[in-house]
């Protein structure tokens, strides 16, 4: 039987409440400021409310355990844990990998049931590669690009380099073997030396991360689904060219997906 549903979802920075009708029609959408003691009863209001991603973590409001893979993608029932009218969802772990992910799996749902079985990568702080089949989580692999990326551009090597340089002929591709290490250090060469842009930097570097990811997956993945609403997301192609392999750009809508548990 269909349900109104309210989903909140979000992290340690900001929190999102969306409303769908029993139709599974989105009818409203709030941004809310973090409050670690918010009282849920005040929150939502449909007949059902699910609360997802890291709000369900030792840093949010309620901590879940986890599932194990192999385990479908929309989470049984009898997983959900109540508290204050809230039903809060537990994350997948990947015991044999070492990885584990809180939310993703609801965010593949939409992309999955357009594309079907294969290998799904979600861009981001934590980038989490996921393998499908037949409707269950297969494998989890992750990797903290994300805040690689956002802590090397801080940094004392990058941070400082000005906007002021005009685009160059570069390209990174050659360079994606090298250390980390070695690499950041010689994009600040190239920006002092060869005139190389900020924006080709951040580009590079993107890259550069990126390619750690795939030169991990070595399962002969045919097929990539890049499923993100990042601008760098797209960098994922890229390399996926770089690297023969398929992908597809799938952009993300939490709400497409979060719709899916209107019928759950």
């Amino acid at each position: 039987m269909a349900r109104s549903l309210s989903v909140l979802d979000g992290g340690t920075s900001h929190w999102r409440l969306y409303e769908f009708a029993a139709s599974g029609n989105l009818t409203d959408q709030l941004e809310i400021s973090p409050q670690p003691a918010i009282e849920l009863t005040e929150l939502g209001r449909g007949q059902l409310k699910v609360c997802a991603g890291m709000l369900t973590s030792a840093t949010g409001l309620f901590e879940t355990s986890y599932r194990a893979t192999p385990a479908p993608i929309m989470c049984p029932r009898d997983l959900w844990m109540a508290r204050d009218g809230w039903h809060f969802l537990p994350g997948v772990v990947d015991h044999e990998n070492y990885a584990m992910m809180r939310g993703e799996d609801l965010l593949l749902m939409d992309a999955v049931e357009v594309y079907g079985d294969g290998w799904y990568v979600l861009p981001g702080t934590h980038s989490k590669w996921v393998n499908i089949k037949a409707g269950q989580i297969m494998a989890i692999r992750s990797f903290i690009t994300g805040e690689l990326r956002a802590q090397l551009l801080a940094g004392p090597s990058l941070s400082g380099l000005s906007s002021g340089h005009a685009e160059a002929t570069f390209t990174p591709i050659g360079n994606l073997s090298l250390p980390i290490s070695e690499f950041v250090f010689q994009l600040r060469y190239c920006w002092q030396h060869h005139g190389v842009s900020v924006a080709q930097i951040e580009v590079s570097l993107t890259q550069r991360l990126i390619a750690d990811e795939f030169q991990r997956m070595n399962e002969n993945i045919e097929r990539l689904i890049v499923v993100s609403d990042r601008a760098w997301a797209q960098q994922y192609i890229t390399l996926a060219k770089h690297y023969g392999v398929s992908a597809t750009f799938h952009r993300l809508d939490p709400a497409a997906n979060f719709k899916h548990m209107v019928n759950n």
